[in-house]
């Protein structure tokens, strides 16, 4: 249950980046977002490092800190990646014994 609060405060703090005119507001929303998905590890974070960029970006903000949540967003996304290729050898690995058990 507490992984789901984290997911769902993490979708508050998005909407109120998202609809605040407030930078300094804005900035705390996103970071926040960030903060409670990296605690819950969720894929989630991927989507919110990409639009936070973006933010970073339009908001005039130093290129290494773009640079830096794109790239933490991408090894998001190869640790999954290599997670599935660890569970689909495992998979494998356990049909082949089941043939000759």
């Amino acid at each position: 249950m507490k992984e789901a609060d984290n997911s769902l405060q993490a979708k508050l703090w998005m909407r109120l980046a998202r609809t605040t005119i407030n930078n300094n507001k804005q900035l705390a929303a996103y970071q926040k977002a960030i903060e409670l998905l990296k605690k819950e590890e969720s894929i989630e974070i991927v989507d919110v490092l990409m639009e936070f960029s973006e933010w970073l970006l339009r908001n005039g903000y130093a290129y290494d800190k773009i640079i830096d949540n794109l790239l933490y967003a991408a090894d998001v996304l190869i640790d999954i990646e290599l997670e599935q290729i660890d569970e689909d050898e495992e998979e494998d690995d356990e049909g082949k014994s089941g043939l000759y058990s």
